[in-house]
């Protein structure tokens, strides 16, 4: 997508080009730094939570980092524009909360790269119909294979116990979870409920929750129900296991 932000500067986030008059004397945004002026500029106007940028611009793709690494971004953005010849601020920062961009306009274009690759995205889906599916749902098998057979070998010392809900031993992947057991366990309860898992049966259940989940955004949830084969709980049968890219606690 192509923005044309104050009639001024143009960005391509497709490859994270910046210009004004020409592409000659533009520069080359990092990904992040692309990813992060594409979720400012699509919220324009509004003030947008660093939970929430946090969230979509580095946990989404697997990264991490700090509100003190955010706001280096940030000041690296607003000297960008400043060499670009906007002289008012553009992002605000809303303090205790977040940021606001805000431009006077900003306009979108799609490029005719951008049309091409639709052309062919389409095509492609066309052409490989159902052999796609029948691969995706081959690879979700295999990768919940390998997690179950995972859980059912991983030492105990590993995980980190939370508590119990009924019959079932909940343990996590994420050491502070100690801190929001309450938190925690009331969440791994819903979803068990959600699908019709009971805890009838003694069974360890394994969890790992995006922290962003407990302030009512979206995030990945894991969770994994394994019953037990013998009374010490050393063996597990293969395990049932969820996983959502995008929960929210309050859907």
């Amino acid at each position: 997508m192509l923005y044309i932000i104050n009639k001024l500067i143009k960005f391509r986030n497709a490859d994270g080009f910046i210009w004004t008059n020409s592409e000659d004397d533009g520069i080359k945004l990092t990904r992040t730094t692309s990813r992060l002026l594409t979720y400012l500029l699509e919220r324009n106007g509004e003030v947008v939570l660093r939970d929430d940028i946090l969230a979509h611009v580095w946990d989404a793709h697997g990264l991490r980092t700090s509100n003190n690494s955010l706001n280096k971004y940030i000041s690296d953005l607003r000297a960008i524009f400043r060499d670009f010849g906007v002289e008012d601020d553009i992002i605000f920062t809303v303090p205790r909360a977040g940021f606001r961009f805000f431009a006077n306009t900003i306009s979108t274009e799609i490029n005719i790269k951008e049309k091409e690759k639709e052309k062919e995205l389409v095509y492609l889906d066309k052409k490989l119909g159902n052999n796609i599916y029948f691969f995706h749902i081959f690879s979700l098998i295999l990768i919940f294979f390998i997690i179950s057979m995972y859980f059912s070998t991983r030492r105990a010392q590993d995980f980190y116990y939370l508590g119990k809900i009924d019959k079932c031993t909940v343990e996590s992947l994420n050491k502070e979870f100690s801190e929001d057991r309450v938190v925690v366990l009331g969440l791994t309860k819903k979803i068990l409920i959600d699908n019709n898992i009971s805890c009838s049966k003694a069974s360890k259940t394994y969890v790992k929750f995006d922290p962003p989940i407990y302030h009512g955004y979206m995030g990945r949830v894991f969770l994994s129900v394994c019953n037990r084969l013998d009374s010490s709980g050393s063996h597990l049968k293969p395990c049932l296991n969820i996983y959502e890219t995008h929960y929210e606690i309050n859907k």
